[in-house]
């Protein structure tokens, strides 16, 4: 849906008013007004499939313990929070930010923690750069992917799976990060590179996975 600059002359008082809910929906008066115009004509905006997006994703993550998600998204980023079964019960964060620009089926999960333990950190990078390796290997070497001391950075789209629907979307980015969560448990319970390639290849061979 392509933007272009419109001059618009509006009542302070309505200004004011929009400001304030904007400020409680985190999202910019543009968009507010976009999704305002939206909504009466029965059109949906980018930010309004991005909110579906979120609305839904949120529902399916909190229905699969152990996961949490933050009370208030932004306009294009969530974040989904677990518990690692490690000692002291580090806190992983899945931040999953949606494009602003061009198709809404792409952006990018990153993955982090503020764990102080070079023990912890040691794992979690030899881990990401097995899994980078089985998703390239299963993927034929298409998966753009970074990592750093105890972040992993993920692009993904979903524009060529035929995924249309804010939920098939939602469904797509909550089974990445369960199969994530679940090959990261199992490799720091002491899990083998054969098990994550295992688990890597059933996942991919029986939903919509995300490329």
């Amino acid at each position: 849906m392509k933007k272009s600059l419109y001059s618009l002359l509006l009542y302070d008082d309505l200004v004011a008013a929009l400001d304030r809910v904007g400020y409680t929906m985190n999202i910019s008066r543009s968009n507010l007004i976009n999704q305002i115009i939206a909504d009466y004509l029965s059109m949906q905006t980018p930010h309004g499939q991005r909110r579906d997006i979120f609305d839904e994703l949120a529902r399916l993550m909190v229905s699969k313990p152990p996961f949490r998600v933050q009370s208030d998204p932004t306009d294009s980023m969530m974040s989904v929070y677990s518990r690692l079964q490690y000692r002291y019960n580090p806190t992983i964060r899945y931040c999953i930010e949606l494009s602003k620009d061009g198709d809404i089926a792409e952006g990018v999960l990153r993955v982090t923690t503020r764990t102080q333990s070079n023990e912890l950190l040691e794992a979690l990078k030899s881990f990401f750069t097995l899994w980078k390796n089985i998703e390239n290997y299963c993927l034929g070497g298409n998966v753009h992917s970074e990592l750093s001391e105890g972040r992993f950075e993920r692009s993904f789209s979903l524009k060529d799976k035929k995924i249309g629907s804010s939920s098939d979307i939602a469904e797509a980015i909550s089974g990445y990060i369960n199969i994530l969560h679940n090959g990261l448990s199992n490799y720091l319970s002491g899990g083998t590179e054969r098990e994550l390639l295992n688990l890597y290849q059933n996942y991919i061979s029986e939903q919509s996975s995300i490329s």
